[in-house]
């Protein structure tokens, strides 16, 4: 199936965005798993309290699983005041 990836934040700075393929019965939390598999930049700001995840425009937990052209976007935690 294929699944649009979106990164904000610090995600943006290390990944490209785009359409991916990935097996049938694929949670977010899988994927990002993928992904810090991959890139140790995104592996190190996923593992950051406050990285967030959200399907079609929704935030969601990271074991909701996804369906064929979802959105799956990556929030990088933010500071500030």
């Amino acid at each position: 199936m294929q699944i649009q990836l979106l990164f904000f934040g610090a995600f943006g700075d290390v990944l490209a965005e785009g359409p991916r393929d990935f097996a049938d019965g694929i949670s977010a939390k899988d994927v990002a798993a993928i992904l810090a598999n991959e890139n140790a930049a995104f592996a190190a700001i996923y593992a950051k309290k406050g990285s967030r995840i959200a399907i079609n425009q929704t935030i969601c937990p990271p074991e909701q699983f996804l369906k064929d052209k979802d959105i799956l976007a990556f929030l990088a935690p933010v500071s500030g005041g």
